[in-house]
């Protein structure tokens, strides 16, 4: 099996530790390929082409890559005014990737092209407000409309997408001060989206199917007595549409969430066998979760058991601050 794993990397000794690589389980030396590209907090895939965001606190960069096998060759770099650039999702049918900016709350959609970046499509702010954060931004299949968190504002974004990928029609539904919304989940068969939540720690459950979207309530992601700082980050769900999986950062566990006609309800809580849990797969097709624990400096996959609760360790990968991982082809 095959992952994209990617982070802020470093050093070792004067020796430079790869930001992204391309890891095979089966092969030797597992590290396919590597790139120590700076700052690829995410990456996404489409055909040929890997994506990745260059995130730095005052400035921001998206790469293209080429892929050829196990090989990637940089094909362009574009700078990007925002700063802390930090998400980033491919929208293949428009040929353009849509990013969003945690420093300055802003989003856009930039052209792809066969051998580099072209038009910039789209770059709004959002808000007047002083502190503006976007953080994460998705899109349902057909790419008609685009999601954003906002987690300064506490308002999910929503924007129709043009035929040139450019974003258009912005609203917003506001939700209760101090939620925080992080990282976004669509399941476009029951019409609802969910959101972590980075303040209030909680999984956020809203209904699409109407006119306009509705909060329909939020489920705690940890225990009542847990007092110490923690923050909600990456989350996932299963193919049957069952189970959504939620990373604690602080508190350091993976939450479990069964979903219900009339929402969501935690079933359990599991050590994430590392510190600071960040982005969250499904891998070696549902059988696993893995996480990228950026403070322990590893890539963890752990096994499910038959109601899908998360159990043992069965790989650790080491990698120096990672934040992405992601099963691959």
């Amino acid at each position: 099996m095959k992952y994209w794993i990617s982070g802020t990397g470093g050093e070792n000794g004067g020796a430079p530790l790869p930001s992204i690589c391309l890891y095979d389980t089966e092969a030797f030396p597992q590290n396919r390929w590597e790139s120590q590209v700076p700052g690829p907090t995410w990456l996404d895939t489409w055909e040929d082409k890997l994506l990745a965001v260059g995130e730095m606190d005052e400035s921001g960069c998206v790469y293209l890559f080429r892929r050829e096998g196990d090989a990637c060759t940089l094909l362009d770099t574009r700078a990007i005014e925002g700063s802390a650039f930090c998400h980033l999702t491919i929208l293949p049918k428009h040929r353009v990737v849509a990013g969003a900016c945690y420093g300055t709350g802003h989003v856009f959609t930039l052209e792809i092209g066969e051998n580099g970046f072209g038009e910039m499509k789209s770059w709004i702010r959002q808000s007047d407000e002083p502190v503006s954060r976007a953080h994460c931004i998705i899109t349902d299949r057909a790419e008609t409309t685009a999601y954003v968190a906002n987690i300064a504002l506490d308002r999910l974004y929503l924007y129709d997408i043009a035929p040139d990928g450019s974003l258009t029609k912005e609203r917003f539904l506001q939700l209760p001060k101090g939620e925080g919304i992080r990282h976004l989940l669509l399941s476009e068969e029951t019409q609802r989206l969910y959101a972590t939540t980075e303040y209030s720690n909680r999984l956020l459950t809203i209904d699409l199917s109407g006119d306009e979207p509705v909060l329909l309530g939020g489920v705690d992601a940890l225990e009542p007595d847990f007092a110490m700082p923690s923050h909600l980050s990456g989350l996932c769900m299963n193919k049957a549409g069952t189970l959504i999986y939620a990373a604690n950062r602080g508190a350091d566990t993976f939450s479990v969430f069964a979903v219900e006609e009339k929402g969501l309800r935690k079933i359990a809580e599991t050590p994430c066998y590392g510190k600071f849990p960040r982005s969250l797969a499904l891998v070696e097709n549902g059988t696993q979760l893995a996480a990228a624990n950026q403070n322990s400096n590893s890539v963890i996959f752990v096994q499910l058991d038959e109601n899908g609760i998360p159990g043992e360790p069965t790989r650790v990968i080491p990698f120096l601050r990672p934040m992405y991982i992601c099963q691959t082809d």
